[in-house]
């Protein structure tokens, strides 16, 4: 559960190692491994059980790992998977993990809802939820001293997603942290289906992404009915992307589930991305 200071890992033991050496010892190693292919402030990352996609992880942490300064905010975008809370909830305490406690960083929280009253600060949408907390870890063996925003999406329309971005490229603006922020955006790609079928969905996905053209992107899920449970946090790392004129994504690796368990019939895909 959490209390009014600190959300308590909710899912360590089961999505990651709940042993603290363990765990610091793997992410360590996925960042190291995995190099990215160019250095970013904004990257999407997969949230799935470390043993099937910690790996691939590790080339969007990796990618941001030069930014990652003391005191910089770092802003975390997942899925709502519960359907707890509301259709966006912001998360205002500190977060704990295995590894330590990291800072919320209550400053931008608050310009950014104090300017946009759509936006709700809520606890309860993210106490259940395990696209953001698996994050952490690898934020923290780069450094602990970061500070940390976490937004939750249950409403990811192509709309909602871009008045996130606005309102999250607005008050890194206001704040003067253009030279001092990351993004992380938390998706799975396709979901239990063959690793061909899914492939062949993701890709045409890919290819939009990296492009950065958000309506084309959510044209291609609808048209597809993909199953990727991240898109609202991919377009609004999409949309950051074009307020900065970030340039030349990159895909880092698209990898499945099958690569670990060797049953390609049922897998969830994975990709790491940089802007």
């Amino acid at each position: 559960m959490t209390d009014t200071l600190t959300r308590k890992p909710y899912v360590a033991g089961y999505f990651y190692p709940k042993e603290r050496n363990t765990l610091q010892e793997f992410v360590l190693k996925s960042i190291k491994d995995n190099k990215a292919l160019k250095p970013s402030r904004i990257v999407v990352s997969p949230h799935a059980g470390y043993i099937y996609s910690g790996n691939c992880a590790g080339f969007s942490f990796s990618s941001l790992q030069s930014y990652l300064k003391d005191d910089s905010t770092v802003i975390l975008v997942g899925p709502n998977h519960t359907g707890f809370g509301h259709a966006i909830s912001i998360s205002s305490v500190n977060w704990e993990t295995p590894l330590g406690v990291l800072r919320s960083d209550k400053q931008f929280i608050n310009e950014l809802v104090k300017k946009n009253n759509w936006l709700k600060l809520d606890e309860f949408a993210h106490v259940y939820e395990h696209s953001l907390e698996v994050m952490l870890p690898f934020l923290q063996a780069i450094n602990p001293n970061i500070k940390i925003v976490c937004i939750c999406m249950l409403d990811q329309s192509q709309e909602t997603s871009t008045l996130l971005a606005k309102a999250i490229y607005q008050t890194i603006k206001d704040m003067d942290l253009k030279n001092n922020f990351c993004v992380v955006c938390s998706s799975d790609f396709t979901h239990y289906e063959s690793a061909l079928s899914a492939k062949q969905k993701d890709m045409q996905c890919i290819d939009a992404i990296l492009n950065l053209d958000t309506a084309k992107f959510h044209h291609i899920l609808n048209k597809l009915n993909a199953s990727i449970c991240g898109y609202g946090p991919i377009t609004v790392g999409m949309e950051l992307a074009n307020f900065f004129e970030f340039k030349n994504a990159v895909l880092n690796q698209y990898t499945n589930s099958g690569e670990k368990t060797k049953d390609y019939s049922e897998v969830v895909a994975y990709a790491s991305i940089s802007f």
